[in-house]
């Protein structure tokens, strides 16, 4: 199950993976990446945690920041596999009446 990104929701991901480029140029490294529900509350962890099973996405952690999910994956950042993500977390977030609100990677 997912949604269909717009041109810019690609392209911002596609940007954000070529800030890594610098230290990482093959981007062969695993970062820890949180991708982001927004205003979702800690009783939407069970269904995320359905959603991604269901749609075999491997995570590490899901936690819960203010008002916000963070879906904690060890990834490399391949871009296919990145924009497959946030369609898909797009998607769950849409159909719940929450944001898909983007991600962070860390080293």
């Amino acid at each position: 199950m997912k949604s269909e990104l717009t041109k810019n929701e690609i392209q911002a991901t596609l940007d954000a993976i070529d800030r890594f480029r610098p230290n990482d140029p093959g981007l062969e490294k695993t970062y820890e990446v949180e991708f982001v529900i927004a205003h979702a509350d800690s009783s939407t962890q069970n269904s995320i945690d359905s959603f991604l099973n269901q749609n075999e996405i491997t995570f590490k952690n899901l936690k819960t920041s203010g008002s916000d999910i963070l879906v904690i994956i060890d990834m490399k950042l391949d871009k296919d596999k990145m924009l497959a993500i946030e369609s898909s977390l797009t998607y769950f977030a849409n159909k719940h009446g929450f944001k898909y609100d983007g991600w962070g990677a860390f080293e």
